[in-house]
């Protein structure tokens, strides 16, 4: 496991208010300030690699050539480094590639560069210009760490031959490698046999031995003047054997070591953990291993030189199958001492993070995950901390069709008022009928559930918009209901388009369908039946749309007409006039240009005669098909307006007053006009 921090800032503060910051798509690839890259491997779902974008675009990485380890972003945010292995455990290869986060660049480096063997740990030089890594020429009959790995390092600048070359000197036993220095002119390693760090010049030698601090993991501060690493020494506290285990800071020659964390792992506890596992003693002494594998492991500076970052593994997992499965990320603060735990315990083993740029600043007060953008719209002073993993969708509603990937935010910052938090989602993923009723969904851990929240969805460039009142597990879904009529599909794979605002006007008593029990989606609505439905709608339904005895207002609607009532209740509430000739026609076809001026009438005029004198529509049209001089443009126009939203016309750009209306159109205007939701 290891903990990289890169870039200028990952730790500042929240005030704390949220507010929005859409990531839309298509936005042209840039260094990505504020990235944190998970890779490693879990047993249910072998190697894995996730890429959490904590700031600007979030182009991700969909080409992978096999299993994925050890990944590290590139310092200038365009580029990911990662080793691939032939297999567990490693037996004759492994190689090193680098993947350019939009994808376009996908290249084996170590291949390129004719360095055959196994080739591990990549990490970038601080101006992207190099990488080191781990190597080994594998020997026949043995395994690759009895060999001995040795720290190499490679040229990947532009332009720049590989000249692939061993830093480790020669004669030096294996070697493990740490960090870079600020500078990039040396690194800190680990040599078997070795106690503490060894700080080594690219040209191959041994600049100076840290006894105070473990060289596996380490860590030069940016000012270059202190170093931090782990460290664990046997001991014995009241009658108890066992190990500490610590996280040291130093200065750089070794001198000064300041213990920061220490925990302390009973070698009792570590027995009963391997009783407990049955785990065989004959393969691995585990005892030792789980006495001094654990605790504080990996630290990082952060770049103010303030924060130390590191990871801690947790020895006893009840439900685990060893003490790997349980992971954390913690800071500890040199200024006030303060030492946090910003992640629950339940992160994958064999985690390696990867930060770079910033994470929240002043400036860019916002973080990112594959296009989510979670902005802090006040950031004060140092202490916010985020991680942010993917992770599965738990329990998802009822009739809720589940849109992966899922995301859990763990943070330092106090929410006092509702998060905006915008989403997006791949085309691929959510059938086309389904788009428009996405909506953001959140995870609440006492009922262990997800809920969708009011969302606004922006097909243009598939972007989700919601609030939550708090951070934790964030998602998007679909409602999938079911389907009253034969011939309107529910499937969620291929859902009949107005499938939810048909159901939404039948729960709503609007619709009713054929004794058939078919809904005829695609008929012709006619006058008769366009009254039908704005009287049931502005009634509240069938039931409630009163008896008419009075005189009938038009000459071809009399008392045997079968739409008599919601014809005249609709003449009540001014939504129809009829013809010059005194009447409706109620047979007639109804097309758009009709449709849009029953439907203003109907939500613009709660009662008769007001007839929408308080819209003024705009001066230029909003559909090349429907001018300012077409005689419903006024109409149009005010079911267009985005507060309303009834239409937004078609593909083309045109709103085509002229087609017929059918029962599925008519559905789906009416379900819109009156908010109707299922």
């Amino acid at each position: 496991m290891k903990l990289r921090w890169m870039g200028p800032s990952l730790f500042l503060a929240l005030s704390c208010c949220f507010s929005v910051s859409v990531a839309m798509a298509g936005t042209p690839p840039v260094p990505i300030e504020g990235k944190l890259w998970v890779s490693g491997y879990e047993y249910q779902s072998g190697w894995y690699a996730y890429a959490y974008y904590l700031h600007g675009t979030s182009d991700q990485v969909t080409a992978w050539p096999g299993q994925i380890e050890h990944a590290d972003v590139s310092p200038l945010g365009d580029a990911l480094v990662y080793q691939v292995t032939a297999g567990q455990p490693w037996t004759t290869t492994g190689d090193i590639w680098i993947t350019a986060l939009d994808g376009s660049t996908n290249t084996d480096v170590s291949q390129a560069a004719g360095l055959s063997g196994i080739n591990c740990f990549p990490s970038w030089s601080p101006d992207a210009s190099q990488i080191a890594f781990r190597h080994v020429d594998p020997v026949v009959g043995q395994q690759p760490c009895d060999t001995g790995f040795q720290v190499w390092v490679m040229n990947v600048g532009v332009g720049m031959e590989p000249n692939p070359r061993r830093v480790s000197p020669v004669g030096a036993a294996s070697t493990k490698l740490g960090g870079w220095s600020a500078d990039g002119h040396s690194l800190v390693c680990a040599v078997n046999g070795v106690a503490g760090a060894v700080i080594m010049g690219l040209d191959g030698s041994t600049l100076q031995s840290l006894p105070n601090v473990r060289g596996e993991g380490a860590d030069i501060s940016p000012d270059a003047l202190r170093i931090a690493g782990t460290w664990a020494k046997d001991d014995t506290v009241s009658g108890e054997a066992g190990v500490w285990r610590e996280l040291v800071v130093a200065d750089l020659d070794g001198s000064n070591p300041q213990t920061l964390v220490s925990q302390f792992i009973k070698q009792s506890d570590a027995q009963a953990m391997v009783t407990r596992i049955g785990l065989d003693p004959s393969v691995t002494d585990w005892v030792a291993d789980i006495e001094w594998r654990v605790g504080p492991l990996f630290p990082q500076w952060s770049p103010d030189g303030d924060r130390i970052a590191f990871l801690a593994a947790l020895p006893f997992d009840p439900n685990g199958p060893d003490y790997r499965e349980q992971v954390q990320v913690w800071v500890y603060t040199l200024s006030s001492g303060d030492l946090t735990k910003i992640t629950n315990d339940t992160l994958k083993r064999d985690i390696w993070l990867s930060w770079s740029g910033e994470n929240t600043s002043a400036a860019h007060p916002s973080v990112t995950v594959d296009n989510t953008t979670v902005t802090f719209s006040q950031v004060a002073a140092p202490g916010l901390t985020t991680i942010i993993q993917e992770g599965p969708a738990a329990t998802v509603l009822a009739d809720q069709v589940a849109v992966p990937p899922f995301f859990w935010i763990y943070t330092t910052a106090q929410v006092s008022s509702p998060a905006s938090v915008s989403m997006t989602y791949d085309d691929a993923a959510v059938p086309a009928a389904a788009e428009a009723h996405l909506a953001l969904a959140h995870y609440d851990p006492e009922s262990r559930m997800w809920f969708t929240q009011p969302s606004a969805v922006d097909p243009v460039h598939n972007v989700v918009t919601g609030q939550v009142v708090s951070l934790g597990g964030l998602g998007l879904m679909w409602p999938l209901p079911s389907s009253q009529f034969s011939d309107v599909t529910s499937s969620a794979t291929d859902p009949y388009w107005a499938l939810w605002e048909i159901e939404a006007a039948y729960a709503a008593g609007i619709v009713q369908g054929y004794s058939d029990g078919t809904y005829k989606p695609t008929d012709p609505v006619t006058r008769d039946q366009m009254a039908v439905y704005i009287s049931r709608a502005l009634a509240g339904g069938d039931a409630s749309v009163p008896a008419f005895t009075g005189t009938p207002s038009f000459s071809d609607v009399d008392a045997s007409n079968w739409a008599l009532k919601y014809v005249q209740y609709a003449v009540s509430k001014g939504v129809v006039k009829g013809y010059s000739d005194g009447t409706y026609k109620p047979t007639e076809q109804v097309d758009r240009g009709q449709m849009s001026v029953f439907i203003a009438r109907a939500i613009a005029t709660p009662t008769a005669g007001v007839d929408l004198v308080n819209y003024t529509p705009p001066t230029t049209a909003t559909f090349p098909d429907v001018p300012t001089t077409f005689w419903a443009y006024k109409y149009v126009e005010y079911i267009a307006q985005p507060a309303i939203a009834v239409t937004q016309g078609y593909p083309d750009g045109g709103y085509h007053p002229e087609y017929v209306c059918t029962r599925d159109q008519m559905a789906v205007y009416v379900a819109r006009a009156f908010k109707l939701l299922l």
